[in-house]
């Protein structure tokens, strides 16, 4: 039992530590700059009024966000089995979840760091990013797909197919920004996708359903 709890322990420190760290020291950056230009919150989106009312918006992206990744997931994986490549990134996406287990976090924990880790995403690549790319671009919907390229490169590690998904959800909290210039139900609905995900990886690893899976 100690050595599992040291394994987990050492797979915390080497995955989501960092996560956390660049978060926070990017958002400090970002912070600095907007200080530095004389802008404030307002400016990327964070607002006082109307918290709580953000936070119930949260749940109507967090349908919108299904619904845009099943609308995205059904032809990207046709084009991964007419290509051949359904059991390589079913690989893919199993090694990310594998990784993601070894951390040994529970769903609060988990929870607690998505909210770091995607408050950092949205910040900087949909409140700083977007506006900012429409007045080099000269449009909301350049700066949106823009800012959603940007996002997604980051992904790679989740598979090729990962990275074309990944673009339509950044794409998608992009247009819901530009809507509503506001960022809060924002993260509570890219927290919220990204833990009931891990809560969903837990239950297929305890479960033995995810060594089950069969190649493609």
């Amino acid at each position: 039992v100690a050595a599992d709890e040291a394994e987990a322990a050492k797979g915390f420190s080497l995955s989501m530590a960092p996560l956390v760290i660049r978060a926070l020291g990017m958002c400090l950056l970002v912070a600095v700059l907007l200080w530095r230009d004389g802008q404030g919150p307002a400016q990327v989106g964070l607002v006082r009024e109307g918290w709580t009312r953000e936070l119930l918006l949260g749940g109507v992206v967090l349908v919108g966000t299904y619904v845009v990744h099943l609308a995205a997931s059904m032809p990207l994986a046709a084009v991964a089995v007419a290509l051949k490549l359904a059991g390589q990134e079913l690989e893919a996406r199993k090694g990310v979840a594998a990784a993601l287990l070894n951390t040994g976090l529970g769903i609060p924990a988990f929870a607690a760091i998505m909210v770091v880790v995607t408050g950092f995403e949205e910040f900087v690549f949909r409140g700083f990013l977007v506006p900012r790319l429409r007045v080099v671009l000269g449009g909301w919907v350049p700066a949106v797909l823009g800012a959603a390229v940007l996002f997604s490169v980051g992904h790679f590690y989740e598979g090729t197919l990962a990275v074309f998904q990944t673009f339509v959800m950044g794409a998608w909290f992009g247009f819901v920004l530009w809507y509503r210039a506001r960022l809060p139900a924002l993260i509570v609905a890219h927290a919220a996708f990204n833990t009931i995900s891990f809560a969903l990886m837990l239950w297929l690893s305890r479960s033995g359903l995810l060594e089950k899976l069969p190649p493609l």
